[in-house]
């Protein structure tokens, strides 16, 4: 079963493909396999930005400022991260060998305050704005992941640190495809209709005048693989159908049409 569970790491040059991590135990067979989503590496402008490594093949740990984290991979809830965690993590001079965040199980239908919306707002933009050497996932809460992370504190509050001989959880990503390759070519659809006002139709519709009205149904996250469904502008795309509609009805009448054309957008990028 492990097996073939890491035949996913095959595709990982998609940001959006959900990978596996492996938590193995010292000592003992794999004790814990989970999905988890890369942190988006992208070139803007020439400028590198987002996380530049994949793999992933050390002892867990979990995050304390005054821890001993060097060569180990940090899990962090993001419920708790702040900027100055974020930072701090990321720092070269720290060397972790990688960074999970673990999201809330319930954060789909769990109410978010404003305070709270903000910060996390302001953490994405950091993450996806500086070239982060660390391997970065996200990783959905869940009974197996919150075990190993008691595990680990109770390994920390003995005054070791999770190693090989301390029964520490290895964390490894396998698989042959788990390599960063670029998307080429990507394929975006974007979908468009027009109205023709009163001066297109007396005279060649590339000459008279023309308002666009445009909204994008694509998403986009620090991990694209948990941007899904239209929520991130289905607002805005309802608008444009909406208003499709309406000018349509009017447009339909000739005694009532105006003069510009009016041209409906929606955009896939």
């Amino acid at each position: 079963m492990l097996g073939e569970r890491c035949l996913l790491q095959s595709v990982l040059q998609d940001p959006s493909v959900i990978v596996v991590l492996l938590f193995m135990l010292s000592g003992a067979e794999a004790a814990s396999v989970m999905d988890a989503y890369r942190l988006v590496q992208m070139d803007v402008d020439g400028a590198a930005l987002g996380s530049r490594s994949v793999k992933l093949n050390q002892y867990a740990t979990v995050y304390a400022p005054d821890a001993q984290m060097f060569r180990s991979i940090v899990i962090i809830p993001f419920a708790q991260v702040t900027e100055q965690i974020v930072k701090d993590v990321i720092s070269k001079d720290k060397g972790i060998a990688g960074i999970i965040f673990t999201l809330p199980r319930d954060m789909d239908t769990r109410p978010v305050d404003d305070e709270d919306l903000q910060r996390f707002r302001q953490i994405e933009e950091l993450l996806l704005s500086v070239s982060i050497a660390t391997p970065v996932y996200f990783v959905i809460d869940n009974d197996d992941l919150e075990n190993v992370v008691k595990d680990i504190k109770a390994t920390l509050t003995g005054g070791t640190a999770p190693t090989a001989a301390t029964g520490g959880y290895l964390l490894v990503i396998k698989g042959k495809g788990a390599e960063a390759n670029p998307i080429k070519n990507p394929q975006v659809t974007n979908l468009y209709g027009m109205l023709s006002g009163a001066e297109g139709i007396r005279a060649a519709r590339s000459n008279a005048p023309t308002i666009a009205i445009t909204a994008h149904y694509d998403t986009f996250a620090a991990a694209p693989g948990l941007a899904v469904g239209s929520s991130d502008n289905g607002s805005g795309a309802l608008v444009l159908l909406a208003l499709a509609r309406m000018f349509g009805t009017l447009y339909a009448a000739p005694e009532s049409v105006p003069n510009p054309n009016i041209l409906f957008l929606l955009t896939g990028a």
